[in-house]
């Protein structure tokens, strides 16, 4: 669910920051609820990721001003395929009032009956392009190294931890190369946020290990690819194991067979599945 109206991106998508859409995930969350569902939200922001017809032609945003190349384009709000556009870099200012955003989102995803909620880290998508060296050049504290790059998430979490003790998931896709990602320095900064997130009362660390360089996926409809930026080593679950001590969730291009070893050789607590069992036949 987008935390704002300023993080939309997609047409069609939920969102968590209007009174109504409480209203609207209530009704969910209790039938659900009724069959001994439980229930977690993932909260996200665009970013550049969005495009400006769905913000009344005013430019997306980014943590710097660098346009996505090479990626697969964006359907504006019309639905119609549009090239990615040049994003503007947030002021420091607008990168605390989106930390408070996703605070709010949390307390609203808790007030509509969410047993807790996931972080998109992931895929392009704002939080991702703060983590990666190749789509931040900031020189604030929310630029430079590792911990520097890391500065963004972890002030959302100390935020959202404060609403969902222990019930708060975060996403990561490391290894995936679309929507322009990637980073000769990914192996290294994403070992950082496993061990970093060790600090905080999350419940579990949700990867795409399963994009790599021995994948083969059909993305979107569009193309075969197995995704990977091959700028670095893949991030593997068996690296991240060590350093990360609560649940570890491997995901994407996973079958029965390869999640059950997964987790049998003990780098995994639990695998999940997207695509097939929502995606459309």
């Amino acid at each position: 669910a987008s935390i704002s109206e300023a993080a939309n991106g997609m047409n069609d998508t939920p969102g968590m920051y209007l009174p109504a859409h409480v209203d609207g995930w209530k009704q969910l969350t209790e039938a659900l609820h009724k069959e001994g569902c439980t229930l977690v939200a993932q909260l996200w922001h665009t970013g550049r990721m969005s495009h400006s017809s769905f913000h009344g032609g005013k430019q997306i945003v980014a943590p710097s001003a660098i346009k996505i190349e090479g990626g697969n384009g964006v359907q504006d709000a019309e639905g119609v395929e549009q090239e990615h556009e040049m994003p503007r870099e947030l002021t420091m200012e607008e990168c605390e009032s989106i930390v408070n955003d996703f605070q709010r989102a949390a307390n609203l995803a808790k007030e509509a009956g969410f047993d807790g909620v996931e972080i998109h880290c992931a895929t392009g998508y704002l939080i991702d392009t703060f983590l990666q060296s190749c789509s931040n050049k900031r020189t604030d504290k929310y630029g430079g190294d590792c911990e520097g790059r890391f500065t963004f998430l972890n002030e959302i979490l100390q935020k959202v931890c404060e609403v969902f003790p222990n019930r708060v998931g975060v996403k990561v896709s490391p290894d995936s190369g679309f929507n322009g990602m990637g980073s000769s320095d990914n192996h290294e900064m994403f070992l950082h946020v496993a061990k970093r997130l060790n600090d905080f009362d999350v419940a579990y660390l949700h990867v795409m290990d399963g994009i790599g360089p021995e994948a083969n996926m059909k993305w979107w409809g569009k193309m075969t690819s197995n995704g990977f930026h091959g700028l670095c080593d893949p991030v593997e679950l068996a690296a991240l194991r060590p350093l990360f001590s609560k649940a570890l969730i491997g995901n994407a291009n996973y079958t029965a067979d390869t999640a059950n070893a997964r987790i049998k050789e003990g780098n995994a607590d639990a695998i999940s599945f997207g695509r097939p069992f929502f995606a459309n036949p």
